[in-house]
């Protein structure tokens, strides 16, 4: 039934919940632009820390069931991802029996963090297999294959005074893992100011679109330093947050950092994002950019 996936793979991959969003661009579109909705109670200060943005997330799924349906559907599956399932604890257990009494690898905090397992993430950090605090060089784990992989080190080496909790975070943003991230920075006081291949974690979700994650980093303390940052990665040099976003063909999420959040709309080079859109390959992004020019 389960071909050649070990014990641990299972109880990593526990029961992900699964959508289907084939031929629903319409549906993804209207739920980015709920998302800026949130945004707008988040600047107002309705939102202050990762739980109270779930209940709002909850509370729009509830609201919408009837009228928009398929909007709800989207809603309950992001929902899914950002608390534990109710198998969490029953798989914990098994897991502790294939790491301490069996003699089996404990899974890696990455693929944790890729299949959005905050509870086994958790787990680690409390039985000492992961330590944040030390260098992220020192840990086999994180200076891996996989590792190294990690789209955000832009093919470089990981950087030798990055901590294990920096580049864990990262990790969340790169893989969407924003249950992880929250309970890394607002339990665990990983900074929230780490730079990672030139990019802070503001910008990095600028470049690979999460929008839910901005959410949840304009609530955390540190918020205008990050917002007022420029990249210093290399084919992003001297970009603002905005840019960034809209070089990446991110449109909505660079609409609520300029529109709902005030982020600056100049990068270091004297630039608008307006011209950033314009000399974009994606039709859209240029669209974007006739609009706003």
């Amino acid at each position: 039934m389960y071909g050649n996936m070990d014990a641990v793979t299972l109880v990593m991959e526990g029961n992900p919940p699964s959508i289907n969003l084939c031929d629903s661009r319409h549906k993804i579109k209207h739920y980015l632009e709920l998302l800026q909705s949130v945004g707008r109670l988040v600047a107002d200060g309705s939102v202050d820390n990762f739980a109270s943005l779930l209940d709002i997330f909850k509370s729009l799924q509830e609201e919408r069931k009837e009228m928009y349906p398929e909007l709800a559907e989207i809603l309950k599956h992001q929902i899914s991802y950002l608390e534990d399932d109710v198998s969490l604890p029953g798989r914990l257990r098994i897991l502790d029996f294939l790491v301490n009494e069996g003699g089996t690898k404990p899974p890696t905090a990455l693929e944790a963090v890729r299949t959005r397992q905050c509870g086994i993430v958790r787990w680690m950090v409390q039985t000492s297999f992961v330590r944040l605090k030390e260098k992220a060089i020192s840990d086999r784990h994180l200076n891996s294959p996989q590792g190294r992989k990690l789209s955000i080190l832009g093919g470089q080496w990981i950087p030798s005074n990055t901590s294990s909790g920096t580049l864990l975070a990262f990790a969340c943003v790169e893989f969407d893992s924003l249950q992880t991230l929250a309970w890394l920075i607002e339990d665990q006081k990983v900074p929230i100011s780490g730079i990672v291949g030139g990019l802070n974690l503001l910008q990095a979700c600028a470049y690979f679109g999460r929008t839910e994650i901005l959410l949840w980093i304009r609530t955390q303390e540190g918020w205008n330093d990050l917002k007022h940052a420029l990249s210093t990665r290399r084919d992003f040099e001297k970009f603002s947050t905005v840019h960034i976003a809209v070089s990446r063909g991110h449109t909505i999420l660079a609409d609520i950092l300029l529109d709902t959040f005030d982020c600056p709309s100049i990068d270091g080079c004297g630039r608008t994002p307006d011209t950033i859109a314009l000399a974009s390959p994606y039709e859209h992004v240029r669209e974007w950019g006739e609009a706003k020019a």
